[in-house]
């Protein structure tokens, strides 16, 4: 079962009205979602691609957060990871530890070093994969230096 969350209602209802299937479910209250994925037996995973570099570093502590307080398993990340206009380099949460860069005025990478602990979760492994430069008609990912970050983290008790 695949289930769906987006903040608009109107987006929402647009999937629900063109992506009908029985295994598909949409809604746009995390909670009432992440509730529903209780009653299901296995293991619960949530992935997200791409919808973090507009996101402020507090909402996606609390998407984070409700994920734990509904003992969601793991997490997936799949999110840019490019060069700071500000640096003209990678950023180096070690040496700068901010919950996330900015890229030419836009949230793009967050700083999943300190948020996944700050929400319960444990990186359990990463990895790095280039973006095709054909990969959009609107400019994003027409960079080399452009990559996808991807990250998984564990469920800590608690």
């Amino acid at each position: 079962m695949l289930f769906r969350s987006d903040i608009a209602d109107t987006a929402t209802e647009l999937n629900k009205k063109n992506y009908s299937k029985d295994n598909l479910v949409f809604g746009s209250d995390l909670n009432s979602l992440l509730d529903n994925v209780q009653e299901r037996e296995g293991k619960s995973l949530l992935t997200h691609c791409r919808t973090m570099d507009i996101m402020f570093p507090e909402a996606v502590k609390n998407v984070y957060r409700a994920c734990h307080d509904h003992e969601i398993d793991l997490i997936l990340s799949a999110e840019y990871f490019s060069l700071s206009l500000d640096t003209l380099n990678y950023p180096d949460f070690g040496e700068n530890p901010v919950d996330t860069a900015h890229w030419d005025g836009i949230l793009v990478i967050q700083n999943l070093d300190k948020i996944f602990p700050e929400t319960g979760y444990r990186i359990i492994d990463r990895g790095f994969v280039p973006i095709p430069l054909f990969v959009s008609m609107t400019g994003e990912g027409w960079h080399s230096s452009t990559l996808i970050q991807l990250v998984l983290a564990k469920r800590v008790a608690g």
